[in-house]
């Protein structure tokens, strides 16, 4: 039993003694086999530029409509329109943050669409000398669904939001019998990243 053991034992102890003595030569690694990090693919960059006007009256924010177009992995434009509320006091001017979603429709194809959801935080407020409400806000969009060369869209970023609201007198308001005659302007900017899955 005890040779047996002790053959295989001094077999790689000479082994060992003539590879460190340089007798046997050990293959070197080829330079090509040792692996090397592959860079991540990067995400393509998505923006949308929103301006939008909309009429009300003092018992709500006025539903905007507008046009919106957008460069990076999207190359559109079209109408838009939104369903919007605030947290606040909308009619003294005292707003907490924001929240909507906001439809885009392509001009270049009448099934295609995009749906944002988005959420702001109103950032400041004042009202100049001539009694117009100024507005900024910043927050997050994220691509709900899209429909047509859309429908695959997917993307999420940051939103910056400006605007103005105005009132007219009632018989400049495009809304018949008005009492109040507020007119909200918003130019929205959109950044982030999108893909196609």
């Amino acid at each position: 039993m005890k040779k047996s053991l002790w053959i295989p034992t001094v077999a790689v102890v000479l082994v060992g003694a003539m590879v460190l003595a340089g007798l046997i030569a050990c293959a070197p690694v080829a330079p090509n086999l040792i692996a090397t990090p592959i860079p991540p693919t990067p995400v393509p960059a998505i923006s949308f530029t929103l301006h939008q006007e909309g009429y009300g009256d003092m018992g709500s924010l006025p539903a905007t409509r507008g046009i919106w177009s957008a460069d990076g992995l999207v190359q559109d434009s079209g109408a838009a329109s939104d369903i919007t509320f605030i947290t606040g006091d909308w009619g003294n001017f005292q707003w907490d943050t924001v929240h909507g979603t906001v439809l885009l429709a392509s001009e270049t194809d009448a099934q295609s669409s995009i749906s944002l959801k988005v959420d702001s935080d109103f950032t400041n407020l004042n009202i100049d000398e001539d009694g117009v409400w100024h507005f900024e806000a910043e927050g997050n969009f994220v691509i709900l669904s899209g429909t047509g060369n859309y429908a695959n869209l997917r993307g999420e970023g940051t939103v910056k939001t400006a605007g103005t609201v105005e009132f007219l007198e009632p018989d400049r308001c495009p809304i018949p019998e008005a009492s109040f005659c507020p007119v909200l302007k918003v130019v929205n900017e959109y950044e982030g990243k999108g893909r196609f899955d």
